[in-house]
């Protein structure tokens, strides 16, 4: 039995957007949501990219007054000046007039502001809002995230430059290792970057919105519930048969197991628990887990916690899974993530980890699953460092390890403008020894009311170690004579979303290379620079690369990206 869409939206995470105020968040109005359930859940918790919008204009409005909007004024007017730019001048002229609570024109609202808002709405119980419109439960077996076609694509090459021996002198390079190849997307108008940085979160975002749309019915079914009552220090509220009930309503295949919130005995941490079935065997068996502590802090704008997911399914891949772990000829398979967040009035910051496991939970009578089948540090998070040293289909023994793939993905920023950086990393295998790594900025200018993000990629050290420094292009990843050491090299695009746009446009890109070690090509070498599975003749011959460099005394990339005002996130 395949899960029904209103359930499978629960488990995977460029961006946790903690990005609603008190009112809500993202420009809209929120419905009211009282004191005590603001202060036992992460009321406007959310993840995404800042690069996904809505597509809503004007949804994101800054007010035309304060610090932030003279200097962004300022500084917009400036940059005007310097262009020569006569229309912005005008534009920016007349935002500057008094005008009282106005807004200035809003850019396309994030989907991460929306998310939070859709949440809280949740939350407050707002009859406006179907949440069996909202509940996908297939999302929460799956937080990977996937590559845009201007990204890495398979690719044809001939006489190649570096070729002793290996794959061949001609031949065709496999997809995912050439780094943003297009300058957009397959639309001609979205800068790759922007569509990578979506494909890439895209699961996470989905996991994460899914589980904390269950936790919020969790907790406004004890809101709402004259019977029920949120637990004292060392006890726990069942609510069971709350969330049966609702499932029953939105879908009638799925079974609540447990739904719980527990206090701890010293009054300071909550622990919310739901355990889903579809009822379902072989193939479409599908169970599910979510647990959410959340730790109060001394305002409803001041919190932290940690929300782990876990999905467990039959697989015949023999890449997901492990021999000594199968049932009726199938693997048992599992997908876990972890999100840690905290909030201090403006500022957000979280740390978000997917990976494949093999196994399925052997203690029925266990209060966490995933611990049967994963790795975790002392904070509650996913641990990287721990995965199975064989490939696909190995045993996996008493090693808790990570197989199949894991990616990392963390961010620092403000929650009303959502300026910040934002880091995420992957890793196909266990035997890759570098990770892949995309990051970038994001600011706002209220007075332009244009975002601009700048988007930095290249390699990192194996995902299992890496702190996440940027230590360079690698151009040569898979072709014949091939070298995993990190050139001083990397990728840059720029995408701005300018006043009411519906989409970021391309602003600056240096991503041009050729799939050799020198990141060069020769007259002798061709290859399909268009991707058309086709090489005309002098196609890709004497290409000398455009990618980013270092700049004045830098002497490392981190160095290089840090000066231009990326700072890699705390919690990364």
């Amino acid at each position: 039995m395949a899960w029904s869409r209103p359930l499978l939206a629960l488990f995977t995470p460029w961006v946790l957007a903690l990005a609603a105020c008190s009112s809500g968040g993202g420009g809209q109005a929120a419905s009211a949501v009282s004191a005590d359930v603001d202060a036992s859940f992460p009321s406007g918790l959310a993840v995404g990219a800042p690069t996904d919008v809505s597509g809503t204009p004007s949804a994101l409005l800054k007010p035309r007054s304060g610090l932030r909007f003279a200097r962004d004024w300022g500084t917009a007017t400036w940059q005007a000046i310097r262009q020569g730019n006569g229309r912005q001048l005008a534009q920016l002229a007349t935002a500057a007039l008094p005008v009282g609570n106005a807004h200035a024109a809003g850019v396309s609202s994030p989907e991460i502001s929306r998310i939070a808002t859709l949440i809280r709405a949740v939350l407050s119980g707002d009859s406006s809002v179907d949440v069996s419109s909202l509940l996908v439960v297939q999302h929460l077996f799956n937080g990977e995230g996937g590559n845009a076609s201007c990204f890495g694509p398979q690719l044809l090459y001939a006489n190649h430059d570096d070729y002793v021996s290996g794959p061949g002198a001609s031949a065709q390079l496999p997809s995912g290792d050439l780094g943003l190849w297009k300058a957009t997307a397959d639309d001609g108008t979205t800068p790759c970057v922007a569509e990578q940085l979506n494909l890439r979160v895209r699961g996470v975002r989905r996991q994460t919105f899914q589980g904390l749309l269950l936790m919020a019915s969790m907790r406004h079914a004890v809101a709402s519930d004259s019977t029920l009552a949120m637990p004292a220090a060392g006890a726990t509220t069942t609510v069971t048969t709350a969330m049966n009930t609702l499932m029953s309503a939105l879908s009638p295949a799925i079974t609540v197991e447990t739904a719980t919130i527990a206090l701890d005995s010293t009054d300071s941490i909550y622990t919310y628990r739901l355990v889903l079935n579809n009822g379902g065997s072989g193939l479409t068996y599908r169970r599910g887990e979510v647990i959410l502590r959340h730790t109060p802090g001394s305002s409803t704008s001041a919190y932290s916690g940690v929300m782990q997911v876990s999905g467990f399914t039959f697989t015949s891949d023999s890449a997901m899974g492990c021999s000594d772990l199968t049932s009726g000829g199938l693997y048992q398979a599992a997908a876990v993530s972890t999100l840690s967040y905290s909030r201090d009035d403006s500022d957000i910051s979280f740390s978000s980890r997917f990976a494949h496991y093999c196994g399925h939970p052997t203690d029925d009578t266990g209060s966490n699953y995933g611990t049967q089948v994963a790795s975790f540090t002392s904070g509650g998070e996913l641990d990287p460092s721990v995965k199975l040293a064989g490939g696909g289909g190995s045993a996996r023994g008493s090693t808790l390890g990570w197989n199949g793939g894991f990616a990392r993905f963390a961010g620092a920023f403000d929650r009303d403008t959502l300026d910040g950086s934002y880091q995420y990393a992957w890793q196909a295998g266990v035997n890759d020894g570098n990770s892949r790594t995309l990051l970038a900025t994001s600011s706002y200018n209220s007075a332009a009311a244009v975002r601009t993000v700048t988007g930095y990629f290249g390699y990192a050290a194996d995902i299992a170690t890496t702190d996440g420094t940027l230590l360079g292009m690698i151009c040569n990843w898979a072709g014949p004579g091939n070298s995993h050491i990190p050139s001083s090299l990397f990728q840059m695009q720029t995408a701005t979303l300018a006043d009411s746009a519906s989409a970021f446009v391309l602003g600056s890109s240096k991503i041009t290379y050729a799939p050799t070690v020198s990141c060069n090509s020769s007259s002798a070498m061709t290859y399909d620079v268009d991707v058309d599975n086709t090489i005309v003749s002098g196609e890709g011959a004497s290409v000398t690369n455009d990618l980013d460099t270092l700049t004045g005394s830098h002497a490392t990339v981190q160095e290089e990206i840090t000066s231009r005002g990326f700072s890699t996130p705390a919690g990364f």
